[in-house]
């Protein structure tokens, strides 16, 4: 146990508990609660120790902190935001409860709640890597709205359910090759409703238009900014990483 955190448990995390593979060097460490485990105790914690968790953050790549009553996952990233110098923290440190970090990535939770971002975007170039694991499916939604799916399940469906479509709209051209549990890069520019889709640095989607909203949509008020979210209501685990957007000046 870490002697510089008191009231909880401290290990890395074991090979078995990796919900995608990797080649990443780094292994994870996990914060257990040694006995409290409700919400006081655990902002109390993430208050005190800010300075540790940064440092942990940077030696192991990600901190997962597990067993503690967390209200939900949005509660707890308030609270990590609120804490001095853990500001852009979130996605490396995170709640068990909705999402999970493994090797600092975000992983889609099978059939939970949606990872959804507080901010907001109007017209944006997106960067995200991401890992799909086999049979799993997600997607990433532009503005809360249009979805540009992820999956290894939709063989059988039109083409534009493949990876790299926009859902139900358009269809990748060229379709690029499933590579169940390799990273893989998507590069999009989302311009009111004109959409381009780089894949693996192959377009496959040049400057079309997206005819509407797609199927899970947050709302259907085309006309506003709206978030980034990452599907986790599907099937398996899909991780994401080096998650970057870029607002385009007008």
């Amino acid at each position: 146990m870490d002697q510089r955190y008191t009231g909880v448990v401290t290990r890395t995390l074991r090979d078995e508990e990796r919900r995608v593979p990797t080649t990443e060097q780094q292994t994870p460490l996990v914060i257990e609660p040694l006995h409290a485990r409700d919400a006081t105790f655990l902002a109390e914690f993430l208050a005190s120790h800010s300075s540790e968790l940064i440092e942990d953050i940077a030696r192991h790549g990600a901190v997962l902190v597990r067993g503690f009553d967390v209200t939900s996952p949005a509660d707890f990233e308030r609270q990590v935001l609120s804490i001095r110098g853990m500001q852009g923290m979130n996605e490396v440190l995170m709640s068990e409860e909705g999402r999970t970090v493994v090797d600092g990535t975000l992983v889609s939770p099978g059939h939970g709640p949606e990872i959804i971002n507080d901010s907001k975007f109007e017209d944006f170039k997106l960067h995200v890597e991401f890992n799909c694991g086999a049979g799993a499916n997600s997607g990433v939604y532009l503005r809360g709205r249009y979805e540009v799916q992820i999956e290894d399940n939709s063989t059988q469906e039109p083409p534009s359910h493949h990876t790299g479509g926009v859902y139900g709209f358009l269809a990748p051209t060229p379709e690029m090759p499933r590579k169940p549990g390799e990273w893989q890069t998507f590069d999009i520019t989302l311009i009111g409703r004109m959409i381009t889709v780089v894949q693996n640095g192959k377009t496959i989607i040049d400057n079309q238009e997206i005819p509407g909203i797609t199927g899970g949509a947050l709302d259907s008020h085309e006309e506003l900014p709206g978030p980034i979210y990452l599907q986790g209501s599907e099937d398996g685990h899909v991780a994401f990483r080096k998650i970057t957007v870029t607002p385009t000046m007008k």
